[in-house]
């Protein structure tokens, strides 16, 4: 595998969206997992105030949550579930200040953990040998991607903002690997094999190999979705170097699924590019 070199591309729809992004030092990372129970949350707030207030303090780029972990969305979404006391579309009014006030905006979104649907859709979870549930982790290899995240997505892609900011964009860190039955049948329908607990003992390079995979896909679809609709927005994969090979360009594939790898609000290593 080739090693990442750095480089900004010079010319590309995202050439200028990624350089931006990695020379602004300044960034906020605007986090905040909201439950159900707030009572006229967000009704009062002032886009253009913040975007006064971020710009004073000479802030360059914010990451405003689109959909957070709790499994809310905090705009008028129609694929997904808006949080119950939203009444305004906090991320468009914000976005559009923010760009007004010439600050980059990039939408925060929780891919593999959405509390709402584990509750409601146990059989999309992340599942350990004994079949109890990992909690609130959901699999990329259910339908939770086709059925939600992908379309929200669509959505998101028509919102004045400069990208996306991908989170939790990984299996949980305390366990080897999913054995839910969506994970059985790729990993067979893949590599012939049926896919058990001790196989990820005896044979961890060829689970390894196939969780790395399946990330991987499941970022590939993400980026499609960004190239067809918004080929000029950029793609942030958050902590995603924990899991994959750096650019995740794996086993000697060609194709790069995000534009830049970032921890929290900063980029690290190299730019990711297609």
């Amino acid at each position: 595998m080739s090693q990442p070199s750095g480089a900004i591309p010079a010319t590309g729809p995202r050439a200028a969206a990624i350089r931006a992004y990695r020379q602004a030092a300044r960034q906020i990372h605007l986090d905040f997992h909201t439950p159900d129970d707030a009572p006229g949350f967000l009704a009062d707030f002032s886009p253009d105030e913040i975007a006064r207030t971020l710009r004073a303090a000479h802030v360059q780029g914010v990451k405003i949550f689109a959909k957070c972990s709790c499994g809310s969305s905090y705009y008028f979404t129609q694929a997904g579930r808006r949080h119950p006391q939203l009444q305004r579309d906090f991320l468009h009014e914000l976005g559009a200040s923010l760009g007004e006030h010439g600050l980059l905006s990039y939408a925060h979104y929780a891919v593999l953990q959405n509390w709402a649907v584990a509750k409601d859709r146990p059989d999309w979870c992340v599942r350990r040998e004994d079949g109890s549930l990992v909690a609130e982790a959901l699999c990329p290899n259910s339908p939770y991607l086709r059925e939600l995240v992908l379309p929200q997505l669509e959505e998101l892609c028509a919102y004045p903002l400069d990208g996306f900011f991908l989170d939790i964009v990984y299996f949980p860190s305390d366990i080897v690997g999913c054995l839910c039955d969506h994970c059985r049948r790729a990993f067979h329908a893949e590599t012939g094999r049926e896919l058990t607990g001790d196989r990820f003992r005896r044979e961890p390079e060829i689970v390894s190999s196939f969780r790395y995979r399946s990330l991987h896909r499941m970022l590939a679809a993400c980026r499609d979705v960004r190239d067809r609709l918004a080929p000029d927005k950029i793609i942030l994969a958050n902590h995603a170097h924990v899991v994959c090979p750096w650019e995740f360009n794996y086993e000697g594939e060609t194709e790069h699924v995000a534009d830049v790898g970032v921890a929290e609000s900063q980029p690290v290593v190299a730019t990711l590019y297609r």
